[in-house]
């Protein structure tokens, strides 16, 4: 499987094992690659950067928002789980994320979203590949929007990937690495299994079972009637072949390294998914994305496939030359002579803030992929009544995770709407992410007073 590499401030690059929360506070467990002998150790992420920008590290949000709403509360705190998903729920909303079963009740002003997504969900089920592109400023709703797909799609049956583009390794200029990363990231709760499995998981233990060749995806069906069961037991043998999956080794090594394992008894030999030439990596991108959604169909996810790309104009931002240019255009126009293909499961959500190039990025995706399978979803600004609607929603929640403390509903009105006029007076404006933060710590505050 890949591992996500980040460096450290003082002793260099080091692989992610896992995000985790202590005390308010989120950090990594980390290998350091330099110093073989430094394995499992734990620092706070704001000691390390991302080696590719050399900011802090961005995109980890969600996997604190997943630790916090899968983990339970110990024991002896006292408190119970109801409080401890409320108490997770407001630390999630203070980094931008709103944890799929609060999304309801937080959610306001977005029913153009929402019937938005039930179209492209609807359309994945029925085999046709779909894009959903939602517009706005910073902090108006996109990530929002993403995070109700997502819990759309959970509910519809659908396996998921949610991708941040950053510009630079994970890009739609770079198709074979964005593919790694959509397999990589790709999870699912199906019928029976109360955790969220990937889909690579799914594959090892479903693989025997099904026949993934005369749903099309011929490569996919040639690689897993190779594996037996007694190979993807071994969790050797099998992290070399979910590698393989993953884009992050080519079949040759792959077949090479799982012979080594098993001597001159096995002459496995993978098909290849990489592939060297540039010109054609966008077609093989958009025909394995085409088998892995037939894959999720035939594995029992009966709405397919559904990427969440967040961040594209950031990507597009940072790939502006004409080689850039070119290479996310194939990757659309590959994807594009698929679109007529008789069964292509397959949903594509996009968060987008409008730019100022002569083709936005809005634009090109429709331009290219056609008006009938794209929806362009521009946020709507919310009203002084959706700030106050959240606002009270907001203090349930709060209510719940801190039993006993309760303020006057008038209360809650007068602070929003102070709020409201202060974020009003400042450049970047009312934006809904500012908001909740901002009530938040009013609420932190009253709290501490009573």
């Amino acid at each position: 499987m890949k591992k996500q590499i980040l460096r450290h401030n003082k002793f260099g690059p080091a692989e992610v094992r896992r995000f985790f929360v202590q005390n308010k506070t989120t950090f990594v467990e980390v290998d350091f690659i330099n110093l073989s002998s430094v394995k499992k150790v734990s620092y706070p992420l704001s000691d390390f950067t991302d080696p590719a920008t050399g900011a802090q590290p961005a995109g980890h949000a969600e996997e604190v928002v997943s630790i916090l709403h899968n983990s339970k509360p110990s024991k002896k705190c006292g408190i119970s789980a109801a409080q401890h998903q409320a108490r997770s729920a407001i630390m999630a909303l203070r980094l931008g994320q709103c944890p799929h079963n609060f999304l309801d009740r937080l959610t306001i002003g977005l029913e153009g979203v929402l019937s938005g997504i039930d179209w492209a969900i609807s359309r994945s089920r029925q085999g046709k590949l779909s894009a959903l592109i939602f517009q706005s400023e910073y902090g108006k709703g996109k990530t929002h929007s993403l995070t109700a797909l997502a819990h759309r799609a959970a509910e519809k049956k659908c396996i998921c990937s949610k991708v941040v583009l950053d510009g630079c390794h994970v890009t739609l200029t770079r198709p074979m690495e964005l593919l790694g990363e959509v397999v990589s990231r790709a999870t699912v709760s199906l019928e029976g299994n109360a955790n969220p499995q990937t889909l690579a998981e799914i594959l090892r233990d479903q693989c025997k079972d099904i026949n993934l060749g005369i749903t099309g995806a011929s490569i996919l069906h040639d690689a897993c009637r190779q594996i037996t069961k007694e190979m993807s037991l071994n969790p050797d043998i099998w992290e070399i072949f979910e590698d393989y999956l993953e884009c992050a080794i080519g079949a040759a090594p792959a077949s090479r390294q799982i012979r080594m394992h098993l001597g001159s008894r096995s002459a496995i030999s993978l098909p290849a998914i990489n592939v060297r030439a540039r010109i054609d990596r966008p077609s093989q991108c958009a025909r394995m994305l085409r088998e892995w959604s037939l894959a999720a169909k035939c594995l029992g996810a009966s709405g397919g496939l559904v990427i969440l790309f967040d961040e594209a104009d950031v990507d597009y931002a940072m790939n502006q030359s004409w080689q850039a240019e070119d290479a996310r255009r194939e990757f659309f126009e590959a994807l594009a002579l698929l679109v007529d293909q008789a069964d292509f499961p397959l949903t594509l959500g996009f968060a987008v803030t409008p730019g100022s190039e002569e083709e936005d990025t809005s634009s090109e995706i429709v331009g290219i992929l056609g008006r009938d399978s794209c929806k362009v979803i521009q946020l709507p600004e919310l009203s002084k009544s959706d700030f106050l609607n959240l606002a009270k929603n907001l203090g349930k929640v709060y209510s719940e995770a801190f039993p006993g403390f309760e303020i006057p509903a008038n209360k809650i009105d007068s602070m929003a709407s102070a709020i409201v006029r202060e974020l009003n007076a400042t450049p970047e404006g009312l934006v809904p992410r500012n908001f909740i933060r901002r009530f938040l710590d009013y609420l932190d505050t009253t709290s501490l007073k009573a």
